[in-house]
């Protein structure tokens, strides 16, 4: 069975009510931290909305993310790079970032991950949020091609490295989206709130 890691970028409230629910609080392979990954350690401001929060404040503006009408409308959170809460003996296979514009502080803090082990990335771009910087900086200089699906990019390594050269011919090595169908079929869901096993 394989480890799932969540690292939920969301109200405080969010994290203490999934720690409630036995089958992920329980679980074995599931690790739940109260964190937003970036690509230092530091202190930021969590911009709270009620359906999904930013580090960017422009982005809780949107109209489809209302800003709480009582509460806090802010959080203090801890930053944390991915590549240090993951452990190196275990290989990453997909990657999907949806943190509302903060999709290139969260990569460039997952690089060794994603050097190591060249993941299928999806991420959020569907062009309405403010973001940090361009994931394709990050992602094409590794050798990564992407193509966009609804709001989301998906990502891929084409370049064979290793034995992926022996066992492929370099110009047979790029998927088509249609080897993704799986992927988007999961990432939907996830986005959806809907549970699939």
């Amino acid at each position: 069975m394989k480890r799932i890691a969540c690292k939920e970028r969301r109200l405080e409230s969010a994290y203490h009510e999934l720690r409630g629910v036995p089958h992920i609080a329980g679980h074995p392979n599931a690790t739940l931290l109260h964190v937003c990954a970036s690509n230092d350690i530091s202190m930021a401001e969590l911009n709270l909305a009620s359906d999904s929060s930013s580090l960017i404040e422009a982005n809780v503006q949107v109209a489809s993310q209302k800003v709480p009408k009582t509460g806090a409308t802010r959080e203090p959170v801890v930053l944390v790079p991915l590549d240090m809460l993951l452990p190196t003996a275990e290989h990453v296979a997909v990657t999907k970032v949806d943190v509302q514009g903060a999709e290139y502080g969260v990569l460039r803090g997952l690089l060794r991950t994603i050097t190591r082990d060249h993941p299928v990335i999806g991420y959020e771009a569907d062009g309405k949020f403010v973001n940090q910087g361009n994931v394709h900086d990050i992602l094409k200089p590794l050798g990564y091609v992407c193509t966009r699906t609804g709001g989301d990019q998906v990502c891929w390594h084409a370049r064979p490295t290793g034995a992926d050269v022996s066992e492929h011919d370099a110009g047979t090595h790029t998927p088509t989206r249609a080897h993704f169908g799986w992927f988007i079929s999961a990432v939907r869901s996830i986005s959806d709130g809907k549970h699939f096993g």
